[in-house]
Order: structure tokens, then C-alpha cells, then sequence
């Protein structure tokens, strides 16, 4: 029997914990392609590495050390975790000083530890697992694949055209940040593939007397509302929030 047709599909880089807009994306996707090949930037670190999360009340980075060692740039796949530096101690303490108060702390703090402690070396790889792990946590039915494994060579709009097309999808689900930027809609409208804006706009959740502040690691969703509060802020079909220019999209620019 042929896999039945995924009619929506989404694509995206594989994030470092990423926020609550990743998920709702793949919450509203047949098929998510994370973007493992495509290159990232040797200079500067980026949503592939560092994610904010609430200290004090502000958010603040916490970033996982990249070794920089080689030369030129790599794919997302290929680039390796500083050897050596305890970021990982670093993330939990951080974690365990301004959480430990939130409802689901307890609950949910050994789940999130595994996925922070993973000892995997390669960013590529340890991310799409902690994205793959919280997926399920949060109930997720998209199917989870790998540009990789499709051999698209070319890029930008056209690439992410091609993928939708490797997947079956007839209509691609498209985020603010790469709308604004660099997508170009009429290559997918010239293939047959609709575009559907995301239209998500980060939701002013509670987290008790503390003020909401978007943009953050899904993980503070999670420690604020559980599972089951953190998934209800995801099934707000696309574009019911906000216009696609009102979200704070945290997207890569795809080359």
C-alpha cells in the first residue's frame, strides 16, 4: 500500500529548544522538514544554538558553545558542540534557579533534563532529538523528516519548493520571518503548491504574578501551563492570532 499524501508541509532549521511559533508550525504541518543540510553562519551564533528563557523576569540567552574550528561554513548536520564546556550544567542551574517555583517544574523537570544532558556532539543531530522528544510530549502527529535525505541542491525559495514537492504536499505552510525576508511566493504558486501564512503572534500566557514575555523556549511554556496548557496555545488555527507581521518570528534565512 503507497504512504497516503501529506497535503501541508512546513520546513525549518532544527532549532535549539525552540519556541512556542516552531511548534505551532509543525502542529499545523502534515510533514515537517527539518533543514539538517543547509549552512549556518561560522561567526555568529544563531536560533541553531542559543535560545531565551525568563532570569529575573527578563529573557536571556542561554547559548550552547559551537567548536569553530573549521574553516568556510557547514551544514547545520555537520557542525559539533564546543568540547569541553559544561553548557549543559550551565542551561540546568539556570533552569532549576528561576523555575523551580512554576506549577509543572516537577513534573516535567527529569523530561527536560534528559533532552538538555543528552551527550550527543553534533548540533544538528542533538537538536532535532530534544525538537523530536518534545513533539511527542506535546502530542504532535507530523510526520518528521530530514532535507538530507532528498538530495535538493538548490536554494532559497526553490529549494524549499522542491522539498514540498519531495513530500508530497500540495501547500506550504510559511513563517513571518521568511516571508519578510527572502521568500518569494510565485515560485511556489509556478509548481502548483499553495502558500498559507503562520500567522502566529506569541501568546500573552500566564506565569502566575510574573509578566508575559514572548519569544521564549517553549521549555518556560512548559514548566508555566504543562503539556496539556502548552498544546492549547498551539491548536489556535493559522493566521486566528495575528497578521504574520505582528508574530516574533525566529526564522533563518535559507541559502
Amino acid at each position: 500500500m503507497s504512504e497516503p499524501k501529506r497535503l501541508v508541509a512546513a520546513c525549518h532549521q532544527p532549532n535549539f529548544f525552540p519556541w512556542l511559533g516552531y511548534f505551532h508550525k509543525m502542529r499545523w504541518s502534515d510533514t515537517f522538514v527539518f533543514l539538517d543540510d543547509v549552512l549556518i553562519q561560522k561567526t555568529r551564533g544563531s536560533v541553531t544554538n542559543r535560545v531565551a528563557v525568563a532570569v529575573a523576569d527578563k529573557p536571556a540567552w542561554m547559548t550552547a558553545p559551537l567548536d569553530r574550528s573549521y574553516s568556510g561554513n557547514l551544514p547545520i548536520r555537520d557542525v559539533r558542540f564546543a568540547p569541553n564546556d559544561p553548557w549543559r550544567s550551565r542551561f540546568l542551574a539556570t533552569l532549576k534557579m528561576h523555575y523551580a517555583r512554576a506549577p509543572h517544574f516537577a513534573a516535567l523537570h527529569a523530561s527536560i533534563a534528559a533532552l538538555i544532558e543528552d551527550p550527543e556532539p553534533m548540533l544538528g543531530e542533538y537538536n532535532i532529538r530534544a525538537i523530536t522528544a518534545l513533539a511527542g510530549l506535546l502530542g504532535l502527529e507530523a510526520r518528521l523528516v530530514r532535507s538530507s535525505a532528498y538530495g535538493v541542491t538548490s536554494t532559497r525559495t526553490l529549494r524549499l519548493a522542491e522539498l514540498v514537492e519531495k513530500v508530497g504536499a500540495k501547500t506550504y505552510l510559511a513563517g513571518a520571518g521568511a516571508i519578510a525576508s527572502y521568500q518569494k511566493d510565485e515560485v511556489f504558486l509556478s509548481r502548483g503548491i499553495d502558500v498559507m501564512a503562520q500567522g502566529f503572534a506569541p501568546p500573552a500566557y500566564p506565569r502566575g504574578s510574573r509578566a508575559p514575555i514572548p519569544g521564549l523556549s517553549i521549555i518556560d511554556a512548559l514548566f508555566w501551563l504543562g503539556a496539556e496548557g502548552t498544546r492549547a496555545l498551539l491548536d489556535v488555527p493559522p493566521g486566528a492570532s495575528a497578521s504574520a507581521s505582528e508574530g516574533t518570528e525566529q526564522e533563518e534565512t535559507v541559502v
